[in-house]
């Protein structure tokens, strides 16, 4: 079963506002960054040992055979109550994020790492269930998709309040 298309449609994209335009290789050094702390703080909340993997489908392998997608926000965790769910990764070309390019890849966990704050949330829930759940909660509560400016591209995703899917993770203190 693949993953649906529903949150698929494209919203109309409002025009080009000025804010702030986020940095491709900033962000990605940070990322990249935080990748390298990753495999310990994975080992401190699960026993089990991941390696970075090799291409751009997915984040880590891991001993037991999972595969990780690792979402790492910078901001303090306390700043707001949602996870930021990217749909688009880059929403013009309708290519797709997070959940929706990692989960046909047959990644099977996903985490999302508050790294300020030291907290990480584990998915424990199938990605494309997981998908399927945030799409149901985008069209019942009517949640905006909210677009990130790039400097060459925009990404288009969802601020999802953390207590509508606290019956699918489980949250660590790093």
């Amino acid at each position: 079963m693949g993953l649906r298309r529903t949150g698929s449609k494209k919203p109309s994209m409002p025009p080009k506002r000025p804010g702030k335009v986020f940095d491709f290789k900033e962000q990605l050094t940070k990322g990249n960054a935080a990748e390298e702390e990753f495999p310990a703080i994975y080992k401190q909340m699960t026993g089990l040992e991941v390696e970075k993997h090799t291409t751009f489908d997915y984040d880590f392998n891991c001993e037991d055979g999972n595969k990780v997608e690792l979402k790492t926000d910078f901001y303090p965790h306390e700043k707001t109550a949602n996870f930021f769910i990217e749909r688009w990764s880059d929403y013009d070309a309708e290519k797709p994020g997070s959940l929706w390019q990692s989960g046909p890849k047959g990644v099977t966990q996903f985490i999302y790492w508050y790294k300020s704050s030291g907290k990480v949330y584990k998915f424990t829930i199938d990605l494309e269930k997981l998908a399927g759940i945030i799409e149901q909660l985008v069209e019942e509560k009517s949640i905006p998709m909210k677009f990130i400016q790039n400097r060459t591209y925009r990404g288009g995703g969802w601020c999802i309040p953390r207590k509508l899917l606290a019956d699918y993770w489980e949250v660590f203190e790093v």
